[in-house]
Parts: structure tokens; sequence; C-alpha cells
């Protein structure tokens, strides 16, 4: 969602939201082992349970991320060339598991000033 808002002559504001929401997984693998494991060997280890680590691709695919970002922001004209801008931002997101990459989730602040000149 966006909005433009011209207050007087030489200021504009603005507002940006975005709100966005991930779901994703895997279900029903089947797979075989891609060969038999020759004993004493490091894969043996591994392929001695192929079926029940293949399974844990189901329990790590089951995913859902949420991302919230509001933006306000504005610019002012000083004369028809010099003009100045800010805006700041509010960055939220939010992922319900923790088992890919550990703890994703976090919120954050930022913002930037600028200063232009029109050609």
């Amino acid at each position: 969602m966006s909005a433009d808002y011209q207050a007087t002559e030489k200021l504009n504001v603005n507002l940006n939201a975005t709100y966005n929401m991930a779901e994703a997984g895997m279900s029903g693998i089947s797979l075989t082992e891609p060969f038999a494991p020759t004993p004493g060997l490091p894969l043996d280890i591994f392929y001695s349970d192929f079926e029940g680590r293949i399974g844990l691709v189901e329990n790590y695919s089951d995913l859902e991320y949420t991302q919230i970002n509001i933006s306000l922001g504005g610019t002012y004209d000083f004369t028809e060339r010099l003009y100045v801008t800010a805006m700041t931002t509010y960055s939220d997101f939010d992922s319900d598991e923790e088992y890919v990459y550990g703890d994703e989730s976090g919120s954050v602040y930022y913002g930037s000033l600028g200063v232009g000149y029109r050609f």
C-alpha cells in the first residue's frame, strides 16, 4: 500500500506499507539409497539410517515467514531546484521455526536524509 500527499506547495509526504507471509513445505518424499554401503567406510554410518535422515527433510522444510515494512518520508523544496528528502523505515521479520539457519527473527529501524539539486 502506498500513499502520497502534497501537504503544501513545497512539502510532499509519502507512506508505504508492505505485509508479506510466505509458507512452504515438502511432504511425501520417496527415495532409495543410491548404492549399498560398504561396511567400515565413512559413509556406512550415514547410509545405515538413510530413510530416517531423508525423512527429516519433511520436518525441516516446514517453513513460515512474515515480514512487515512501514516507511514514512517526505521531500521539501527550498527552491525549484534545491530540495531535501528524508525517510524512516520500520522493518520486522518473523520466522516461526529456528532449525534451518537459527533464529532469523528481528526488527530494525533505519532512515536516510539527502539533499538534492535538479539540473
